[in-house]
């Protein structure tokens, strides 16, 4: 299943124009346009696109794109647990739970793109790592830092800038679920992930 991405920086570029500028020639708020812009929005009003076409001249269809991806993540951790994350959605052979104790974990992963009918695969690993927050119990920090192949091996696919921010929020979304999924946290704890994409060697 691939997403909506939103063309509006690509449109604004292409026109010389900033967030502030398209405020102050619509009734638009900052964060509606900075949503947009980013790529955030959950939900656009016919309202908002309305305005956004009769500044930009454009058609609706000329602010959105359908890109056609998937992304899947395999793995195995220090233990030979595997789990898999088959498209965007993850499954796991063994539910036992690792102590949280045990602070950092690296993953051996592979990854599966499926991009234009073509299929690309890559190795890389991810280290995680673990540590209660010191001023609230009931949050967890977790930092995942790729190992240099993972970036090297994306440049590679020559992947246009949208899609390898897809990749990042799907790898968020991985270490999100496979911390809760394979670590024992409490249901009341809070993730707060960091994700870190190491440089090339």
């Amino acid at each position: 299943m691939g997403f909506i991405y939103c063309k509006l920086r690509i449109l604004m570029a292409e026109q010389n124009l900033n967030i502030q500028k398209v405020k102050d020639n619509t009734t638009l708020s900052r964060t509606t346009i900075s949503n947009l812009y980013n790529n955030n929005g959950a939900g656009v009003q016919f309202e908002t696109l309305g305005e956004l076409c009769e500044l930009l001249k454009c058609d609706p269809g000329d602010l959105f794109k359908y890109v056609d991806v998937s992304v899947d993540f395999y793995g195995i951790n220090h233990n030979d647990r595997p789990y898999e994350l088959v498209t965007d959605k993850l499954t796991y052979k063994n539910k036992k739970a690792i102590p949280i104790s045990d602070n950092e974990v690296t993953l051996n992963m592979i990854c599966r793109l499926n991009y234009k009918e073509q299929i690309s695969t890559f190795e890389f690993q991810l280290n995680l790592q673990f540590h209660k927050h010191k001023s609230s119990k009931s949050k967890l920090n977790v930092k995942g830092v790729t190992s240099p192949s993972y970036k090297s091996s994306v440049s590679k696919l020559d992947l246009p800038t949208y899609i390898e921010e897809y990749f990042i929020k799907k790898l968020k979304e991985f270490i999100d679920e496979w911390t809760l999924r394979n670590y024992d946290v409490r249901e009341t704890h809070k993730l707060s992930t960091e994700l870190q994409i190491a440089n090339r060697l």
